[in-house]
Order: structure tokens, then sequence, then C-alpha cells
């Protein structure tokens, strides 16, 4: 029996879940330019806790990375925006606001990492399914989507419409980067993390 837990929810969860893991299956040229640009941020530990308390560092990783990846084809460009959209959402996007928020975020996050990865840990009683696996890995991230926003805004409640926008934004980038049809072909679990209006009702209600 396997376990999948909640750590860092957007970078591999999402991958998964919309089949696109171009980084580990795609042997080109091109994608060996990719994973040289993105071996840095691959290192990462995967939890709040580490992107907080390294947000400068991890930013100025990902703006060297950004540049590495200039010289990649256009194919391969345009996967490490996808890939990166985590640290692109917090580095860029939402920088101002999240850097303005830093000091209570930093100190809330071990506490809201040990908490959500503790709720939204999932056995999986079907490893070699891959079926399965998708739908736990699904089920994992829409948890972990709800539960770290109720637990950072209990914590810091002035960061709430950031991490809000933040969110509904991972959501939005994922559907543009998954084909018209693909939501319908996917089990309940993964179609509904498609739908921003739903998932935002979801982290609304948790926060009330």
């Amino acid at each position: 029996m396997g376990t999948i837990s909640c750590s860092f929810i957007i970078t591999v969860v999402l991958e998964i879940v919309i089949h696109c893991s171009y980084v580990e299956t795609n042997e080109e040229e091109g994608s060996r330019c990719l994973k040289e640009c993105l071996k840095s941020i691959l290192k990462f530990e995967r939890s709040f806790t580490f992107q907080f308390e390294n947000f400068e560092k991890i930013c100025e990783k990902l703006e060297s990375a950004a540049l590495c990846n200039q010289k990649c084809s256009p194919p391969n460009q345009y996967r490490f925006y996808h890939y990166t959209t985590f640290y692109r959402l917090h580095c860029i996007d939402f920088y101002e606001e999240l850097e303005n928020q830093l000091n209570c975020l930093k100190k809330a996050s071990p506490d809201v990492d040990k908490i959500c990865n503790e709720r939204c840990t999932f056995n999986n009683d079907k490893p070699s399914n891959n079926g399965n696996q998708i739908k736990i890995h699904c089920k994992t991230l829409e948890c972990s989507l709800i539960c770290y926003y109720k637990a950072f805004t209990s914590a810091c409640p002035e960061t709430s419409n950031t991490l809000l926008r933040l969110s509904t934004r991972q959501i939005h980038d994922m559907r543009l980067f998954t084909r018209s049809d693909s939501p319908l072909k996917m089990e309940t679990e993964c179609r509904q993390l498609h739908d921003e209006n739903k998932m935002k009702q979801k982290m609304l209600e948790a926060w009330t």
C-alpha cells in the first residue's frame, strides 16, 4: 500500500494530473536543454516552509533558470513556463503582495505544512493502477489547495485576498495547459479541479 502526500501541491502533482511530465519522459535534444535549465529548481524542497524561508533565493534561481531557458526551443520554453507556474506566480505576479505579507507566512508555514500533510495524505490501495494513482493525486491536490488556503488565512487573515487570487490563478493556468477536451475525459476527482468557480467557492467556504 502506498501513500500520496500533499507536499508541494503544485509543481509535480499538476504534471501528473494533466499528463504533461515532459521533463521526465521526453529525451530529445531540446528536452535536455529544458532539464539543464530546471536543474536548480528541481532541487528545491517541496514545502511552503522552504518556499517562504527562501523566498528571495528561489525567485533569483527562477530568474536565472528563465534566462537559461531562452536558449531552448520554443516548445520547451512553453513547457518551462508551464512547469514553473507555482514559482512564477509567487515570484512575479504576486511578488510584491507576498513580500509585504512574508513575515507572517514564514512564521505560519511549518505548522501549516504539518497540518495539511497530515490531513491530505491518502493511502493508495492500488499503487500499480495508474488511473487510481491519478485519482488520488487529484484528491490530494484539491484537499491541499483548500487546506493550505484555510490554514494560512487563519494564521494570517490579511493574506486571504492574495492567496485566494493566487490559488485561482493556479487553477486557471492549469486549464490553459490542458487540452480543451481533457477535463471531459477525467475522473470526477480531477475534473472538478478545472472548475475555477467551484474551487473558489470551496476555498471561501473553508475560510468562513
